[in-house]
């Protein structure tokens, strides 16, 4: 009961920190965008890399720092992926497999198991990603071919469904 409260606890304040700091990356990065330090930001999303960038310049130090702030997306970006990755491959060899097909599994099968439906998944998303890749850049260069912007062309497919763009 005592290490249950000291969970609860550490969690609360770990969530307060990190909501505290995300809310003071936007603050900083609202202000630098509406005081024009940083022009041309697409994405709002793109601001922390925007925030590493101005941080970066002014000399090694501060880059050695933006570089931890990088790392730090790099980091968290490779958890999350890692962490879902995890999750499909339990629910499929858990789930799926123990809880319909084969219920007297020893765990070492399903270890196994789990094991390799995670790289058959990983291969799955690469050839997924790679596929959309490629559908993407037949796109741009379509619009481009016909004559749009690279502005316009940026809009059409960020904007457009796939069976509108194939309209076009």
């Amino acid at each position: 009961e005592a290490k249950l409260k000291l969970s609860r606890r550490i969690a609360t304040v770990w969530v307060v920190f990190s909501m505290f700091i995300a809310i003071v990356i936007g603050v900083v990065g609202y202000s630098l965008v509406k005081n024009g330090v940083v022009t041309g930001l697409e994405d709002s999303e793109r601001i922390i890399v925007a925030i590493a960038k101005i941080i970066a310049s002014f000399g090694p130090f501060a880059a050695i720092v933006a570089g931890v702030i990088i790392s730090g997306i790099l980091a968290s970006t490779m958890s999350t992926a890692d962490s879902q990755l995890l999750a499909a491959s339990s629910s499929m060899s858990h789930n799926i497999l123990k809880n319909v097909f084969a219920k007297n599994v020893t765990d070492k099968t399903l270890m196994l198991i789990s094991r390799v439906s995670l790289l058959v998944i990983a291969v799955i998303g690469i050839f997924k990603w790679k596929a959309k890749l490629e559908y993407q850049a037949t796109n741009e260069y379509k619009l481009l071919e016909i004559g749009y912007t690279e502005d316009e062309t940026k809009f059409l497919i960020e904007n457009l469904k796939d069976e509108d763009l194939n309209k076009i």
